[in-house]
């Protein structure tokens, strides 16, 4: 089971280990500008996994968690964000 903590700057982080790298989920700041930050002002928990490895690389790992639900971005785009496109394109 990941540790969850609360870092510095009030990002939630969800942590797992693994044998050379860790692996967090980074809660989305609905502050951004970005269709996920717009699916979070919503009222949607969207958490993006990212990796650290112990080398130093590190990056997102393509995967995204909507309310619970772990989805590709590519799933979850054609789940939440073309919805949302086309339903404010039609008002």
């Amino acid at each position: 089971m990941p540790e969850e903590y609360i870092t510095k700057q009030g990002v939630k982080l969800g942590r797992s280990r693994g044998p050379s790298y860790h692996t967090f989920w980074l809660t989305q700041n609905p502050n951004k500008d970005s269709e996920w930050a717009n699916l979070a002002k919503q009222g949607h928990t969207v958490k993006h996994l990212f990796w650290n490895k112990v080398s130093g690389k590190s990056g997102f790992a393509g995967f995204v968690s909507i309310d619970n639900i772990t989805y590709t971005y590519d799933e979850a785009r054609r789940k939440f964000i073309d919805i949302y496109a086309k339903e404010n394109q039609a008002s």
